[in-house]
């Protein structure tokens, strides 16, 4: 099998588990590995055919729905197809976000990566739990991202 290369600004198709697919951008890569930070878009496309060159226009920040710390593993092995890019990856724009954790019963933390290591931790900050607005820190696999973007499109759907 041949890896597929990528790299940071790209937006791939993430495959639904009934029809259609989500999106997402990666905004950041480690350098080694499959670690990638993504924004996900609250896009849903009924088939890849209907992309076009409004992506510009689709795939902005207002159209985010969560980022996540992800594996790229489909990403290498072609099963989440690249469907654009955003060539200059403005970093105010599309900055470095914060996850949370829990810490005990009535606190979380808010954590942010390292740009250059996305496996250390540049600030760390507890806050009083629930929080809302940020993504999970544990990293997330590609299963977890399709059905969680397949719930948000089909509230309805059951996982067997």
């Amino acid at each position: 099998m041949t890896k597929v290369k990528f790299k940071t600004g790209q937006i791939f198709a993430i495959p639904l588990k009934v029809d259609g697919f989500g999106c997402i951008l990666v905004s950041h890569r480690h350098k080694r590995s499959l670690l990638c930070i993504g924004y996900v878009f609250d896009i849903y496309i009924d088939s890849l055919s209907n992309i076009d060159s409004q992506n510009d226009k689709l795939f902005i920040r207002s159209n985010v729905l969560q980022t996540i710390r992800f594996s790229a593993l489909n990403i290498e092995q072609g099963i989440w197809p690249c469907i654009g890019e955003i060539s200059l990856l403005d970093k105010e724009q599309w900055p470095m976000p914060f996850f949370w954790g829990r810490v005990g019963v009535n606190k979380a933390k808010l954590i942010q990566y390292a740009d250059d290591d996305l496996y250390k931790v540049a600030t760390e900050k507890i806050v009083d739990y629930p929080v809302s607005g940020y993504g999970l820190e544990e990293l997330q696999g590609a299963e977890y991202v399709e059905l969680t973007l397949t719930k948000h499109f089909f509230p309805d759907f059951v996982s067997t």
